[in-house]
């Protein structure tokens, strides 16, 4: 931005400040224009912070994709864990069910095995 201190003093003349007081006003005011203008930003500043956000933005969606294929795949994982799992139940039915007929054909041969004892030792 540019400050014409010049005019700016001139027209504090104009209107009555003694020329003295005219210039180092207007110096004083120049000088406080380039302080601010070292702290403002500029179309140039506001542009790269645009581009900045846009690159932000897309890192941000491609971890956000990234994450729900993630997701996704853990999803499939417990899936597969849950037929896993349904495919143990099955499998330990079936040995409960093939114990308990075992325990039931050895309770019924020591039955047997227990009364052909007894009848023998009946003859004896």
């Amino acid at each position: 931005m540019t400050f014409d201190t010049l005019t700016y003093a001139r027209k504090l003349q104009d209107a009555g400040v003694p020329e003295a007081q005219a210039a180092a006003q207007a110096t004083a005011l120049r000088d406080a224009f380039r302080e601010q203008e070292a702290t403002l930003a500029t179309k140039a500043d506001l542009a790269e912070l645009r581009a900045d956000f846009a690159e932000l933005r897309a890192d941000v969606r491609t971890d956000v994709q990234s994450m729900r294929t993630a997701v996704t795949q853990l999803d499939a994982r417990f899936a597969q864990m849950d037929t896993r799992f349904a495919q143990m139940d099955t499998r330990f039915a079936q040995m409960e069910a093939r114990l308990m007929r075992w325990m039931l054909a050895g309770a019924g041969v020591g039955g047997l095995a227990g009364g052909l004892v007894a009848a023998v030792a009946k003859i004896f």
